[in-house]
């Protein structure tokens, strides 16, 4: 299930679920067109400014699952919360929950759960990986042919907390009220200050609701959700006096200019070529070792090392880099990544991942995915420049229908407002932090940093999927490096890598490795203190 990139500005690369768009060799391309639930587009343009959810509106439901040889007998509910600030306009969030019943509710974690985009709601990670339902994929994370089907997910995270999904304003099924007399505007919400905010008083005024201040709590997000997880770990202890047991970043960027630079910076391109490596070894075009399993990060250290020793010292030096020493530089590159010579020299030895993607497997006129490069396609138009890739487009024809059929079906939820699953109109209206309209230069390092540090029991695990060309492993290897955290909190985060792309759950092997690493981490950040 390949997805596509969109321009590395800002959110373009965050997400599961980000964008759809011809992405092009030399840059990043158009976001795709909205995606939602069995809505018609000029439906869903208006959607966001014109409606909104009863804020009483909620459905309940009794289900139950047979997960790790067990019955779990769980209560869904779909429902919406209204949220105010005095910043904001009035907000309702619709949001998804499962809670195991039969079971003391204080002691069992409760996470806390969304995607990123910005514009990408719950969806992904519900029926993904997360929720008791999950959508069919077949094992390699491609997609069967369609009509899309959902099924059990035995790998639930139900089996070990209870789940709350969380869609943010201008996804799914959230929207603004708007003040009285006015029309409603989402605009005051698509900036990453108030979108913090929000979910902060979501998260707040949900525990308050359900009587689950007691419980041990978890924020889970992935691609911007995990921006938003490394934000919200410190405003949520500090600004909300919501203590946090665990944060868990799935696929994230932390720091934007470590991904995206302005061309002339060499650290971005030095922190990629690990994820090049690994996918040219996947794919059999890599001078390292081809491993017997599945490609797994030890096998990357030479490349890893040699990245920030000598690779980078390289770029560094810039057109002073010549002769001999050039080529020697351009002849590792070729050899880790499969690139031909002269396009690696053509290019300063800076490869944009469009370019890669469309060159490594040029001569059997196949490209390979962006948001996970194991998977590839026919090139249909192998002269052009531009790397078409319509996987993400196929995701949403498949997700969003499931989804909705999902929600009316088995959660007995019906509106007539469309559910949008991906919403590019979030993202080119985004604000960032000081109200700019460019991510560059954005980073929720010193938040984690804080979180960790208010709370030394915080828990932190970071995943990557190995073959993911928009947030690369490296850069969040680096990052942490960079944290400069005191030695007693130093073990509370942890980095694990899988052979998957962007969206680690869509290779079932992936899936069940990334369910057991979240149980283990669950248990070790509820686990009594030894100062007890």
């Amino acid at each position: 299930m390949a997805r596509r990139t969109l321009p590395l500005t800002a959110a373009a690369i965050l997400m599961l679920a980000t964008w759809a768009g011809a992405a092009s060799a030399e840059a990043p391309g158009r976001p795709a067109p909205r995606t939602e639930a069995a809505a018609k587009p000029e439906t869903a343009a208006k959607a966001g400014a014109e409606a909104a959810l009863p804020a009483d509106k909620t459905e309940i439901t009794r289900h139950t699952i047979t997960a790790g040889g067990r019955t779990l007998a769980y209560r869904a509910t779909a429902g919406v919360l209204p949220v105010t600030a005095e910043s904001v306009p009035e907000a309702r969030l619709f949001y998804v929950s499962y809670e195991l019943e039969g079971v003391d509710k204080a002691p069992r974690p409760i996470a806390f759960v969304f995607n990123g985009g910005p514009g990408a709601a719950s969806a992904y990670l519900q029926l993904g990986a997360v929720g008791p339902r999950r959508l069919a994929l077949n094992d390699d994370g491609t997609l069967p042919p369609p009509p899309a089907r959902f099924v059990d997910n035995p790998l639930t995270w139900l089996a070990f907390a209870d789940l709350v999904f969380i869609d943010p304003v201008g996804t799914g099924f959230s929207r603004s009220v708007g003040k009285k007399d006015e029309k409603p505007d989402e605009r005051a919400f698509f900036a990453s200050r108030a979108d913090i905010e929000t979910l902060g008083r979501f998260i707040r005024l949900y525990l308050s609701r359900t009587d689950r201040w007691l419980s041990p709590k978890f924020i889970v997000g992935e691609s911007y959700g995990g921006f938003r997880v490394a934000a919200l770990s410190d405003v949520l202890q500090s600004s909300f006096g919501v203590a946090l047991n665990g944060a868990m970043l799935i696929s994230p960027v932390l720091e934007f200019g470590l991904s995206q630079g302005n061309g002339h910076q060499p650290l971005p391109w030095a922190l990629k070529l690990p994820t090049y490596a690994a996918t040219a070894l996947q794919h059999g075009r890599s001078t390292l070792p081809k491993p017997a399993g599945p490609v797994e990060r030890k096998a990357l250290a030479e490349v890893e090392a040699w990245s920030l020793d000598g690779y980078l010292t390289a770029l560094a030096q810039g057109d002073r880099l010549g002769g001999a020493a050039e080529q020697s530089v351009v002849d590792k590159i070729a050899g880790y990544t499969g690139l031909p010579k002269q396009l690696v020299q053509r290019r300063h030895e800076r490869i944009p991942i469009g370019a890669f993607a469309k060159a490594l497997l040029r001569d059997q006129n196949r490209v390979i995915s962006l948001y996970d490069g194991s998977v590839t396609a026919i090139d249909g138009n192998p002269e052009s420049p531009t790397l078409n890739d319509r996987s993400l487009e196929m995701l949403n024809a498949a997700l969003g229908p499931a989804f909705n059929a999902y929600l009316r079906s088995e959660l007995k939820f019906e509106t007539d407002l469309p559910y949008l699953v991906l919403n590019p109109d979030v993202n080119r209206q985004w604000r960032w932090a000081g109200d700019s309209g460019r991510a560059r230069g954005v980073s929720a390092l010193d938040d984690l940093k804080a979180g960790m540090t208010f709370n030394p029991h915080l828990k932190v695990l970071i995943v990557h999927g190995l073959f993911d060309l928009v947030t690369p492993y490296f850069g969040s290897a680096y990052a942490i490096d960079q944290l400069y955290l005191d030695p007693a909190i130093r073990a509370n985060v942890t980095l694990k890598t899988y052979a998957a792309g962007h969206m680690i759950y869509t290779h079932s092997a992936a899936r069940e490795a990334l369910f057991h690493d979240t149980e283990a981490f669950f248990r070790d950040a509820t686990a009594p203190s030894r100062t007890q």
